[in-house]
């Protein structure tokens, strides 16, 4: 666990906030962030800091096959939409404490995160939704084509996931 303290501190240091929006010019765009392109928003964080941790095929196995590993949307203090993460009691997020405050990234033992940062819990995203949103991001507006292919690519990762359950 001080691991992922670290990690998400490391991540923290380097990290610059800008919108999807701003960034991408779309409303919704997921990313793994490359190193010394640390910029992106809670949802890019979030996978960022895990991939870092994990590395490629310790990503697929918690955030996607097993779930141990955890992206979870959250109603902010503001009423914004963000994304958190969790691994063995820990979350964390890019943003934490008041919601006027900057970004101060910070990893919390599960018993006060929530109270501490006054984010309500919405829903888990699950492998599908995470992979959906991944490829989305690198195929920016969908073909035809593309639709298929990451549909294809979704349902086998369904697939793969069912069997490895």
């Amino acid at each position: 666990m001080n691991r992922l303290r670290t990690e998400v501190a490391a991540m923290g240091e380097v990290f610059e906030y800008q919108s999807d929006l701003d960034r991408h010019g779309r409303r919704e765009a997921w990313y793994i962030m490359s190193p010394g392109r640390e910029v992106g928003d809670c949802e890019d964080f979030v996978l960022t800091v895990f991939y870092r941790y994990f590395g490629f095929w310790g990503f697929v196995w918690h955030v996607l096959i097993t779930h141990r590993a955890q992206i979870w949307r959250v109603q902010a203090v503001n009423g914004a939409a963000h994304a958190v993460g969790y691994y063995e009691r820990l979350w964390f997020d890019n943003w934490t404490g008041d919601p006027d405050s900057a970004y101060k990234p910070e990893a919390m033992i599960a018993a006060n995160f929530f109270d501490r940062t006054r984010h309500k819990r919405v829903k888990q995203y699950r492998a599908p939704a995470i992979l959906f949103k991944l490829l989305a991001g690198k195929i920016g507006r969908p073909s035809a084509t593309a639709l298929v292919s990451l549909l294809s690519g979704a349902i086998s990762a369904a697939i793969f996931w069912w069997l490895a359950a």
